[in-house]
């Protein structure tokens, strides 16, 4: 037996010894290729995503792949619109949409109504607010003929921007009780929905991409103490979803 054991170290070792410390081996190299696919690295997984994505166009926040390599978009305008494109939310520049929209203000000021429109921009996209009794009189959910070109110029700028668009209705806070409107909520429906049937049946948007909201006396941007409060109360948000000035 002696004879064989020193027979065994002089060939190589103990067999039982040899094949411990490889199986051994081969765990501790399993185990640290473990280790190293559970650490992610967020700024490669974000280069992989933008590089398969962008391929396919602006990713949100501007971001295109270019020869594996992100760039970011150019932001016109400054405020929250590059906040939002720092930040990841979806961006897209309204481009020739902003043409209609100047245009618009433009009318607006030459008939001496520049303080019922805002143009603004919020987490979600532009929103431009009609405020007062622009677009309908007191109690009433009919379009005002007269401001037809102002909403054609608006679906002028929504067509080309191509975004989805949401059509807000809000009221001041006097109730009304009607037969055809019991309630703010109903007045606010029903006059965000013929601006929403307005654009669609002119072609400017497809019934796909706009919805419309009520939100009656419960979203004021302003306390309802005075006439002129109330007036920026009673108002129709047109927001293009995921756009910046």
């Amino acid at each position: 037996m002696p004879r064989k054991k020193k027979k065994q170290e002089e060939e190589g070792g103990d067999p039982f010894v040899v094949m411990m410390t490889s199986l051994s081996m081969i765990l501790l190299a399993f185990f640290i290729v473990m280790c190293s696919l559970s650490v992610v690295d967020a700024r490669r997984v974000k280069k992989a995503l933008g590089s398969l994505i962008g391929s396919f166009g602006p990713l949100p926040g501007g971001t295109m792949a270019s020869k594996g390599k992100s760039a970011p978009s150019k932001v016109i305008g400054a405020g929250p619109s590059q906040k939002a494109a720092k930040n990841g939310l979806p961006g897209h520049s309204l481009g020739a949409a902003k043409v209609s929209l100047e245009k618009m203000e433009t009318l607006f000021m030459q008939e001496g109504l520049g303080k019922k429109m805002r143009v603004s921009v919020t987490t979600e996209g532009v929103k431009v607010a009609f405020t007062g009794d622009v677009l309908f009189k007191s109690g009433k959910a009919t379009i005002d003929p007269k401001m037809r070109p102002i909403l054609d110029l608006l679906g002028k700028a929504i067509e080309e921007a191509n975004r989805p668009v949401r059509i807000e209705g809000f009221t001041d806070n006097v109730p009304i009780h009607t037969k055809r409107y019991p309630s703010n909520w109903e007045l606010s429906v029903a006059r965000a929905v013929n601006v929403l049937r307005y654009l669609v049946r002119k072609g400017y948007i497809s019934s796909d991409r706009v919805y419309a909201v009520g939100y009656g006396p419960y979203r004021p941007v302003a306390p309802n103490d005075t006439p002129q409060h109330r007036a920026l109360n009673r108002r129709i948000d047109v927001v293009f979803l995921g756009t910046y000035l």
